[in-house]
């Protein structure tokens, strides 16, 4: 059944253009924050039991049980979710503390570069996912459970592979550990629509709150 989401009233035609004009952002926000609420009612109809983050990290995040573990070692751990023709990715690590952000548009992507040379291979051997250069990624101030938060939108690539996606990375301020959590979402689907991916793969990051 459709629904009416907004009614937008005004005397003449002119007025009511004015009126949704003042109020197109919060009619975003609202729509966007519905569409979350769902989101999550749908996650939690079925929730992982996994503790790996909580165990490895001290942070829980909420997320379906369709989601498994692929790595999990000594600052790094990887769950994944298959999709038709491809699959979804959150990765965690922790950063020191002091590390400098200050130059994020050099900073982050090195970052991102060094991680999956560690841990995120290609299928072709001595590969590993990078920062895609030739699309600027997007930098935002932002919170997480209260915590500042330094939220990158980009896209990631595979060296010498054809693999490709969007990612979303989210750098943590945690004040109360001295430490920097990363949250790290990101999607290979080819042929598919990435948009209600990486709306779920978001979803589940902002979850995140603290356990110790």
């Amino acid at each position: 059944q459709p629904q009416i989401v907004a009614l937008i009233t005004g005397e003449d035609a002119e007025v009511q253009a004015f009126s949704f004009e003042e109020n197109a952002q919060l009619l975003r926000q609202t729509l966007a924050e519905n569409e979350r609420k769902e989101k999550l009612r749908r996650i939690n109809k079925s929730p992982t039991t996994d503790t790996n983050l909580d165990n490895r990290f001290g942070i829980h995040l909420t997320y379906p049980s369709a989601y498994k573990t692929v790595q999990d070692t000594t600052n790094f751990v990887w769950i994944e979710k298959q999709v038709v023709k491809g699959h979804l990715n959150i990765i965690a690590y922790t950063l020191p503390y002091e590390i400098d952000l200050k130059k994020i548009e050099e900073r982050i992507p090195k970052i991102r570069d060094s991680i999956g040379e560690l841990y995120i291979p290609g299928r072709v051997p001595g590969s590993y996912m990078i920062t895609e250069r030739a699309y600027l990624p997007y930098y935002y101030k932002t919170k997480v459970n209260n915590l500042d938060a330094i939220l990158t939108k980009g896209t990631w690539e595979v060296q010498n592979d054809f693999m490709a996606g969007p990612y979303v990375n989210y750098i943590i301020k945690d004040t109360i550990n001295k430490r920097n959590i990363v949250l790290e979402g990101f999607s290979f689907a080819p042929s598919e629509s990435k948009r209600d991916y990486m709306f779920e793969l978001n979803t589940i990051i902002t979850t995140m709150r603290l356990v110790n």
